[in-house]
């Protein structure tokens, strides 16, 4: 096998800064970003081809160049294949699913760097009710309370467990907490990513 892919794989709660993360990363390091896909409409300030990728469900599931396709909500979310780059680190943000997977591939097919983003409680909910002008809350509180039962599941927790057995010094935890949230991943991110 050729070289393997560099994954910058961030994961966390709803909420819990990881589009601020991966915008900074993204803006201050020559990084390719993940661009994943959506059959879900564009939410306020989302942009196709920035954001997301936003095709039809039918695409989706029927092409080949999209890995680990996964409904949530009766929305399709995947990974496109061509948006991974073997000349660059790759940074996205990634589901538990998606982590799981690659927690499984133990680095078989991907060079894998993990950040679980977390924040409490209520600085999440507050982000969001601030992230849009009408929030939807009802949905707001199904993925806050989902987040809680996803994070929770023993075969993701096993995945994760098992790699970091194998690879203790890939995986990472960012905890960005009220007023210090742009200095802890500033801070963060000169500690680790430029030793890359």
């Amino acid at each position: 096998m050729g070289v393997k892919p560099k994954i910058l794989a961030i994961y966390g709660m709803s909420a819990a800064g990881k589009d601020t993360f991966l915008n900074h990363l993204s803006n201050n390091f020559d990084l390719n970003k993940i661009l994943l896909t959506t059959s879900r409409p564009p939410r306020e300030k989302e942009i196709d081809g920035i954001d997301y990728l936003f095709k039809k469900k039918k695409d989706i599931l029927r092409d080949d160049n999209f890995l680990w396709p996964i409904d949530y909500n009766n929305w399709i979310y995947a990974i496109a294949r061509e948006s991974i780059k073997n000349d660059k680190i790759n940074v996205g943000i990634f589901n538990l699913y998606w982590m799981k997977k690659l927690f499984e591939d133990n680095d078989e097919h991907f060079d894998l760097m993990a950040i679980e983003v977390s924040a409490s409680d209520k600085d999440r909910l507050m982000r969001s009710l601030r992230r849009e002008k009408n929030p939807n809350c009802d949905e707001i509180c199904r993925r806050f309370l989902a987040d809680k039962q996803d994070f929770n599941d023993v075969e993701f927790n096993c995945a994760k467990k098992e790699y970091i057995e194998k690879h203790p010094n890939k995986i990472y935890e960012l905890p960005l907490q009220g007023l210090n949230f742009y200095e802890s991943f500033v801070n963060w991110t000169k500690e680790r990513i430029n030793n890359e």
